[in-house]
């Protein structure tokens, strides 16, 4: 089935755009239908109202007005089995792009009835808010793979009203080891574990949660603008006017670097105009501390599959389920010296492991045990060890591994003495190791070479047939705690059915409850005490109140704990070398990054509004959440983030918010160091020339590529004049000066031109000298190129002297308020 236009609302704002609501139905086939919109036809509000500059999620819900009796509608035609059958598509000022879409709720229509005038109103939502029905997955399938923020958002956002096939993304928040050119982020350069989002076996964490724990942990927002999806790290912000915001948009996989502002000026000649009531102004007080606390909290499935759940089903009856188990490796070998490892060991021609569910009646019964089954065959004249061996578990030295198993043999047998059951390996960075059944490390060769009549020890086994020893057919918990781990490395635990137990008879064993922990050093601290740690900036002001926040992803940390930031392969952990993109040179843990985004707004007292604004098109734009705000009028020093898009009436183009200053002209920002670019041209006699050529006298933040293009390195932008200065002798031009010939000199900014010098020459040689500065000031953009170049009637100059020279101010420290970290214990 398809969706198709029912109904459409048409009307026209206060300010004259054209607007529409559309309604698309699953399922209709037939012509479009005109409703008659009420007094407020179509409103945006934002859903969640708190006044969280960082709030991680920004869903928005549509209220819809319609005159049902004189449309000749009612409730009832709006309702659908689904809640996604309805769709609903907003325009203002375009009838080609949309500005919102979203799902109608079926569960929120009301229909009110004055006189004769039925009025209904119905709301719809762009979906997000859905997701928290829904656990984290890729289109219902498990993730297993380490995958990035971005590719999780995109997963998290699937059951919404928009995909992803274009969005907008503004965070620059890199590492050294990802690359921080334009149309690049952070956000596609990492990997997380799903493992951070389980909260046991397969069971995850919703897509809710998960999009709140990846926002929060990088300080954006995720909201609707324009029918496109946006990220927005809020720290972004933090810049003073005259800089633009630097991020991309990507379109059908093609990015396109964006650098630009989105202000919206507010005052009595813009657009955008106060009106009543007054704005109502509120301080924000500075805080005496700004905390982040990430709480430590191990992996529960630290082998993959080790609780044993996944695995498709593969029969029935009336007491046995059978599934299949995967992400292990079923495998047998011959003694006296197995290859448990994996440098040999054959897979078995027949038989296979699976995972059976034992149940009083698998119908309407009860589950009365629960193990994997790994069968063994009889062999009469070779006895092989048959074993199941798991997938890799990273370790480091120092750590230590607490190991448990419950299992059993399906058959009973003669043979006495010890049963070799579980061997565990540490394929380490120097040496390799078995863990014995006392707990410690035993050293072995690079192919894991051990022998079972001499290294018993090595294994982890029971005793059978001998007085005092359990019935091989009962489970025995087999429990190991192993002393530190002697090297940086990867494990592997082969669960062995010993060929002992295949003398008599084919036999299996049965084993269930896996249990493997790693109990971490951090800091040469057992993490055994440790429930967190926690990061904070304080001031020494008598101030009380504090600002605490939490965070669940961290850097340099552990592969066995929730929360951990992997490079894009997931091959390694990132360490704490974060830095913003206007900050080069910084080296931050992301947790300091992350509070440093609060503390940046809260180290000064800082103004909250309440305001009333008419106009919804500000220069021609439609705004939106992406948009800050500054009162040209009362507050021209200051920049406003929009914390809370109470609501727009689109019909009567008025909106009301709360906007939360981010940016003070007069007390933010870094002090300034003041630098000087100079260039003295290259003298000399030039044939043909095209372009000035110059040379570096004092660089600063530039660069000259190819002798002549001069461009700024810098990461921030500059707005200050451009000296420039160009004297010599044109010696021949073509033609020649009979009668003069007007030659130019042109200087340019990424090709556009900015300054004009026209240059009439009567006789050949001719001498010039120029002041080619041009007007006023230039903002001055990173990676902007400038050139000066001649026209091409001058066959031959020289260069007798000229500079090109930019004095200006560039950000150099910032004074941080006192920074700690502090474990956190059990209390």
């Amino acid at each position: 089935m398809a969706k198709a236009e029912k109904y459409r609302i048409n009307f026209k704002t206060l300010q004259g755009q054209e607007a529409r609501v559309e309604f698309y139905f699953e399922g209709f086939t037939g012509a479009t239908t005109e409703l008659r919109g009420g007094i407020k036809p179509f409103v945006l509000k934002e859903f969640n109202t708190n006044d969280d500059l960082f709030k991680p999620i920004r869903p928005q819900m549509a209220e819809i007005e319609i005159i049902g009796s004189a449309s000749g509608v009612s409730i009832d035609d709006f309702l659908m089995d689904k809640d996604n059958d309805i769709e609903v598509i907003f325009y203002y000022d375009s009838l080609v792009t949309p500005y919102w879409r979203g799902w109608l709720l079926q569960d929120d229509f009301q229909e009110i009835w004055e006189d004769t005038n039925h009025i209904l109103i119905i709301r719809a939502i762009d979906g997000l808010g859905y997701n928290r029905d829904f656990p984290l997955s890729n289109a219902g399938a498990e993730v297993t793979a380490k995958t990035t923020p971005l590719q999780y958002i995109e997963y998290c956002t699937a059951n919404a009203v928009k995909d992803w096939n274009k969005f907008y993304c503004f965070n620059n928040l890199f590492h050294p080891d990802m690359t921080d050119s334009a149309t690049y982020t952070s956000l596609d350069q990492c990997t997380i574990d799903p493992k951070t989002f389980q909260i046991q076996s397969t069971e995850y964490e919703s897509s809710l949660e998960v999009l709140d724990k990846i926002n929060r942990g990088f300080n954006q927002n995720l909201f609707m603008y324009n029918d496109n999806w946006w990220l927005m790290r809020m720290e972004e912000l933090y810049v003073p006017k005259t800089e633009n915001l630097r991020g991309f948009v990507e379109n059908s996989s093609v990015r396109t670097a964006i650098n630009t502002r989105y202000d919206i000026n507010v005052g009595n000649n813009e657009d955008i105009k106060l009106i009543s009531p007054s704005a109502i102004r509120n301080i924000n007080r500075r805080t005496k501390e700004n905390s982040v606390t990430f709480n430590y909290e191990q992996i529960g499935e630290l082998i993959t599959n080790g609780t044993f759940s996944r695995g498709s089903l593969l029969t029935t009856t009336a007491i046995l389920k059978q599934y299949n188990l995967d992400s292990f490796d079923y495998k047998y070998t011959t003694p006296p010296n197995p290859d448990y490892w994996g440098f040999g060991g054959t897979t078995p021609p027949t038989g296979s492991v699976t995972r059976n569910e034992e149940w009083s009646n698998t119908s309407y019964g009860y589950l009365e045990d629960n193990y994997v089954r790994v069968p063994g065959e009889q062999v009469v004249t070779t006895g092989y060890d048959y074993f199941l061996r798991s997938q890799e578990v990273k370790v480091f030295t120092g750590e230590k591994l607490v190991i448990g198993v419950d299992y059993k043999f399906e058959t009973d047998f003669t043979e006495d003495g010890f049963f070799r059951q579980m061997v565990v390996m540490l394929d380490g960075a120097a040496n390799n190791y078995f863990l014995g059944q006392d707990g410690k490390w035993y050293l072995t060769t690079s192919t894991f070479t051990i022998n079972i009549n001499t290294d018993e020890e090595w294994f982890i086994g029971t005793k059978y047939n001998q007085a005092g020893s359990p019935e091989p057919t009962e489970y025995v918990s087999l429990n190991v705690e192993s002393e530190p781990i002697p090297d940086n490395g990867v494990i592997k635990i082969a669960f062995i059915l010993d060929y002992h137990a295949l003398l008599d008879s084919t036999n299996e064993m049965h084993i269930k409850a896996l249990n493997f922990e790693i109990i971490e050093q951090f800091n040469g601290i057992s993490a055994q005490p440790l429930v967190g740690v926690k990061t904070a900036f304080t001031k020494t002001d008598t101030l009380y109140n504090k600002q605490e926040n939490d965070i669940f992803l961290q850097d340099g940390f552990s592969w066995n704990y929730k929360g951990t930031l992997l490079n894009s392969g997931g091959t390694s952990i990132l360490d704490s070398t974060w830095y913003r993109y206007r900050f080069p040179t910084e080296e931050m843990s992301f947790r300091k990054e992350n509070n440093i985004a609060y503390w940046e707004n809260t180290r000064f007292n800082r103004t909250k509004l309440d305001a009333n604004f008419y106009g919804i098109l500000n220069n021609g734009d439609r705004i939106g959440l992406h948009n800050t705000v500054i009162f040209v009028d009362d507050d021209p020093d200051k920049v406003y983030a929009i914390v809370n898009l109470k609501e727009i009436d689109f019909a009567s183009a008025t909106w009301s918010a709360t906007l939360l200053e981010v940016w003070d002209e007069n007390k933010d920002g870094l002090d300034l160091d003041n630098k000087t670019f100079d260039a003295d041209v290259t003298t000399g006699t030039y044939n043909n020339p095209v372009n000035v050529p110059w040379t570096v006298v004092t660089a600063a933040d530039f660069s000259i590529v190819g002798g002549y293009q001069i461009t700024y390195n810098g990461v921030v932008s500059i707005n200050e004049p451009i000296v420039i200065s160009l004297a010599g002798n044109i010696n021949t031009t073509s033609p020649a000066p009979l009668p003069p010939v007007n030659t130019t000199f042109t200087v340019k900014q990424n090709g556009v031109t900015i300054k004009t010098q026209t240059y009439p020459v009567s006789t050949n040689p001719q001498a010039f000298t120029f002041n080619l500065s041009p007007s006023g000031t230039i903002t001055i953009n990173p990676s902007d190129v400038f050139t000066v170049e001649v026209s091409n009637n001058i066959t031959q100059i020289q260069y007798t002297s000229g500079s090109f020279t930019i004095d200006y101010q560039y950000p150099g420290t910032l004074t941080y308020d006192t920074f700690s970290e502090k474990y956190i214990y059990n209390k």
